[in-house]
């Protein structure tokens, strides 16, 4: 998730930029680039805002009800335990939910189509439709890969060839590395392989996206109810974990599906 945004009620607005005339999902990035100006030229604008419709945010929780040997005998170390592992299934939660988001209405490309030694219907990828694809992100950074546990196999044990054209390109530039040779190379820095082992994510699907302005989460004040002290002190019988929360895309074009067809 790129941001966390709090708000105080239980509906909210997506995030708006400047669309594309015509294309409601893809913003115009011509509007929101800088441009050269005269002395007394205009810079040029853009406009962003909240959607038009709201959203609204559903409440997800859990009660926990605690025997009364145990609410006199309990330590805050064991309760705190109890507590985190079921905010880790809380986590695992959000994160699926944040997956099924990126996946909605996002735009497909066929391995395919990204190189000639690829067939329809083999459901492969190999190193040159690799290359493209993560070349194809500008100006966004490809940093996370989600996809299905057979999918990610098919990626790490690609064939690649004895030696790495982008360190050949390096080699040949007789000097300092090039700042194309540079971008290349940061095409594999620091990228993260999410595999799962459900169904998450379709087999032969590789999502895609810029972590840092893909997604952010929405969640509303005070419903996030982690005081574990309180509830040993007080003795409380039974406590209520609750969290009103949503993800949402910022911008879209920062996310791609890859289709291993």
């Amino acid at each position: 998730l790129s941001t966390t945004r709090v708000i105080p009620t239980t509906t909210y607005k997506e995030f708006w930029i400047d669309m594309v005339p015509g294309q409601q999902t893809q913003p115009d990035m011509d509007k929101y680039a800088m441009s050269r100006v005269s002395e007394f030229g205009t810079f040029p604008r853009v406009k962003i805002g909240w959607a038009e419709s709201a959203k609204t945010l559903y409440k997800r929780g859990v009660q926990i009800d605690m025997s009364y040997e145990f609410q006199r005998e309990a330590t805050l170390d064991i309760l705190s335990i109890v507590i985190d592992r079921i905010m880790l299934s809380q986590r695992t939660s959000l994160f699926k939910k944040a997956i099924s988001k990126a996946i909605n209405g996002t735009a497909t490309v066929k391995t395919s189509t990204l190189s000639t030694d690829i067939t329809a219907g083999q459901h492969k990828v190999n190193y040159e439709s690799w290359l493209k694809w993560t070349a194809s992100f500008a100006p966004y950074t490809p940093s996370t890969y989600y996809c299905h546990i057979n999918t990610a196999l098919k990626i790490l044990m690609m064939e690649k060839p004895d030696v790495d054209p982008i360190q050949i390109m390096a080699m040949l530039s007789q000097g300092p590395v090039t700042q194309n040779i540079q971008v290349s190379r940061g095409l594999w820095k620091n990228v993260v392989i999410f595999p799962f082992t459900d169904n998450t994510i379709p087999e032969n699907f590789v999502l895609t996206l810029d972590k840092r302005y893909a997604l952010e989460r929405v969640i509303q004040a005070g419903t996030d109810l982690q005081e574990t002290e309180r509830i040993i002190t007080q003795q409380f019988s039974s406590v209520v974990i609750s969290i009103s929360d949503e993800v949402s895309k910022i911008f879209d074009d920062s996310i791609f599906m890859l289709e291993l067809d």
